[in-house]
């Protein structure tokens, strides 16, 4: 994708000012070859920053920022920042030029956000469903909580000018639903109750940033995860369940953090690939209910960075095993791609699984891998794809997915493989309504059966969900979904047994349920 113009538009009030500012706006649209516009606004004397863009090349220092910018791509905002600092050595950083820069910036993170389909505040590290700020402000917002060090100001400057500004930013959703599903219990008993929403459970954290100067900045996140249903921590032992980490972030050289975070591969599939964020409800998201436990990561060092459209995204996790540095460690590495309307994407991870003593469960370890893509079809549908493969010798899978109760052992398959493929894709049909429709299909071998032997099992299901925004912050939703097993996958169903844990000759391996549900983001 390459920017192929950048128009700046100066609007003027005839009407005598009625108040500072009240009379001038300064817009900034780049267009890109693959049809993807960005506008940007920007402050200061609006006259100036149309001409600091338009004036025409006279030597590489001397330019208008619009000449630097054509046949470039967009998606690369950080090094086209620098790039556009280099035409002013002479004329300047500062002042009329910053300002010019801040709306180009800013039209640059919209073709962005179009082009991986993702939210800006994702760009700016906040995960599905989490809300920032989109632009500073000098009136007091209430959703956020901030230490912008302007009532000490004073003392700042008299201390030292190496004081920064810093900010602490409460954010999170309430979700709650209701939902009815068959074969929810033994005997194929079906279930209506109140639970937790499809996509998206409910949080609340906490994140910091400190700008440190020359594109630095320290940052913190501190997540929780709740049920809104009944008011308990989704993991009663973790204050901080989700996220917890602090790190360094570069606008060159990328991001560091250190803490309890996700792998890349939760990245990669939460944020642009999987259709339902590895989410919905456990009868559909069983494609990841095996290796789940295992996409946030304890002891671990992450850094991501981005160049010229490519993605590097890697983790390392520490077992904190004494002895051993690999025993109970974590590592993985995803790469995406964004060109144009198409991304791709592919990523490995390997967790040597350990139990409640520091031994290897089985003497096993996990292995994950995916290759995915999306495609953005037009402006309002995104049509997305992929393959996830995970070889399982600890016996975990098994564990975290049967509900029916196998009688074999924990741990008894040795070498569990899965091979899951998936199919979704996201429209828009109104500013306010959004739907997603996603399909799985998982083949399973060396799985433990019903019956505690080991064997195969094919797993499908589809969902369909619509999402309608109330308000910026208030949608409401409706899905219904329904998934099928057979073989080993029977063990995945409680409807599959009658109340005394013994199969049950009717076989009822099938879900359909429906749900209605309220989110509210902060």
């Amino acid at each position: 994708m390459k920017i192929i113009d950048v128009q700046a538009f100066h609007f003027r009030d005839d009407i005598e000012a009625l108040s500072d500012g009240s009379t001038e706006a300064f817009l900034v649209k780049i267009t890109t070859d693959a049809g993807i516009v960005g506008w940007g606004d920007a402050d200061g004397s609006r006259a100036i920053n149309k001409a600091m863009i338009e004036t025409p090349f006279s030597s590489p220092v001397v330019s208008g920022l619009r000449h630097r910018l054509l046949g470039e791509d967009p998606v690369n905002v950080t090094r086209l920042r620098k790039k556009l600092c280099d035409c002013a050595i002479y004329s300047g950083r500062k002042g009329a030029l910053s300002h010019a820069m801040a709306g180009i910036d800013l039209a640059l993170r919209e073709i962005k956000t179009k082009a991986l389909h993702v939210a800006g505040r994702q760009l700016r590290g906040a995960r599905p469903g989490s809300r920032i700020p989109a632009y500073a402000s000098m009136l007091l917002d209430m959703k956020k909580i901030t230490i912008s060090c302007a009532a000490g100001s004073i003392l700042a400057v008299a201390a030292s000018p190496a004081f920064a500004q810093s900010s602490v930013t409460l954010y999170g959703l309430v979700d709650a639903a209701v939902r009815y599903q068959t074969n929810a219990a033994p005997d194929g008993k079906d279930l209506v109750g109140m639970t937790v929403g499809p996509e998206t459970n409910s949080r609340w954290g906490l994140r910091g940033t400190e700008d440190l100067g020359g594109g630095l900045s320290a940052i913190f996140r501190l997540e929780n995860q709740f049920d809104a249903f009944n008011g308990k921590l989704s993991s009663p032992n973790e204050l901080f369940g989700r996220q917890s980490y602090v790190g360094l972030s570069s606008d060159t050289y990328g991001t560091l953090t250190l803490g309890r975070q996700y792998s890349p591969l939760y990245d990669s599939m939460g944020e642009i690939f999987d259709p339902l964020t590895v989410g919905d409800y456990w009868q559909d998201s069983w494609v990841w209910n095996g290796i789940g436990p295992y996409l946030i990561v304890n002891n671990a060092v992450k850094y991501t960075v981005t160049v010229d459209g490519l993605t590097l995204d890697a983790l390392y996790g520490f077992g904190n095993q004494a002895g051993s540095v690999g025993l109970g460690s974590t590592y993985g590495v995803d790469l995406t791609y964004v060109r144009g309307p198409a991304t791709l994407g592919a990523g490995f991870q390997q967790t040597s699984v350990t139990s409640a003593q520091g031994s290897l469960v089985n003497g096993g370890k996990i292995n994950m891998l995916h290759i995915s893509g999306a495609y953005q079809l037009t402006s309002s549908v995104r049509l997305l794809a992929g393959w996830l493969h995970s070889q399982d010798q600890s016996g975990t899978t098994d564990i975290n997915m049967q509900q029916a109760g196998a009688p074999g052992l924990p741990g008894s398959s040795p070498n569990r493989i899965d091979d899951a493929f998936y199919v979704g894709g996201n429209w828009q049909a109104t500013g306010a309504l959004l739907f997603t429709v996603a399909g799985y299909y998982d083949h399973a071998r060396n799985a433990e059966r019903l019956d505690g032997t080991l064997g195969s099992g094919i797993n499908y299901s589809a969902t369909l969900l619509a999402e309608y925004s109330l308000s910026k912050h208030t949608e409401v939703y409706g899905t219904a979904d329904f998934a099928r097993g057979n073989g080993a996958f029977a063990a995945d169903y409680p409807g599959s047994t009658n109340q005394a844990g013994v199969v049950d000759s009717i076989g009822r391996t099938n879900n359909v349920g429906v749900a209605v549900g309220l989110r509210q983001m902060f």
